[in-house]
């Protein structure tokens, strides 16, 4: 029986085989893979599937190493090389992992992850210039520009404009529940 195309699914699929066969080991994959099929319905969609993204990173380098193996160490060095905002994910990943594998009695250690400082972030201060906004409206598909043009008038992030309804439009203008946050927003209408 094929694993699937899906990555995830396929992750959760051989993390199943596999936990039939090592029921005794506790491996970084095994726990990840047991991790994002037992908790994924308390994850948002985005949270999980950038999960399953770091997921793939994780196993490829800590896979086949026992829970009890990684090091505060093994997890620096990990976003040292990184050295990038997805090895940040990647590292709330494995702090997740551990921090319920101990809850499942498979690990009693210290958390590894735990107190190891995540590479910096720094918001974006780059904007799109009116010249740049224009070129792309042009060559946009109608449907398509008026979803760019609406996203620049409102701030709003994608998702949460893909996900606008008629029902959201009242008098005094568009009331959003951002998705990122659960905050309510009232962007008004302008003349």
């Amino acid at each position: 029986e094929g694993l699937g195309r899906d990555y995830g699914v396929a992750l959760l699929k051989w993390a199943e085989i596999e936990g039939r066969k090592l029921e005794h080991e506790r491996t970084v994959a095994h726990a990840i893979g047991h991790y994002l099929e037992t908790e994924s319905h308390r994850l948002r969609a985005k949270t999980l599937s950038g999960y399953k993204q770091s997921a793939a990173y994780l196993i490829a380098v800590f896979g086949k190493m026992d829970l009890s193996e990684v090091t505060p160490n093994h997890v620096y060095e990990y976003l040292k090389r990184g050295g990038n905002v997805q090895a940040n994910r990647d590292k709330a990943l494995l702090s997740a992992v551990y921090t319920t594998a101990r809850s499942w009695g498979w690990y009693c250690g210290d958390n590894p992850a735990k107190g190891i400082r995540r590479n910096p972030e720094f918001a974006r201060t780059r904007y799109v210039t009116d010249v740049e906004l224009a070129k792309l409206i042009a060559c946009a598909s109608p449907q398509l520009a008026c979803i760019i043009l609406f996203s620049y008038l409102t701030g709003m992030r994608e998702g949460d404009v893909l996900n606008v309804r008629l029902a959201d439009l009242v008098d005094d203008g568009i009331r959003v529940v951002q998705s990122k946050t659960g905050k309510v927003q009232m962007i008004e209408w302008s003349d």
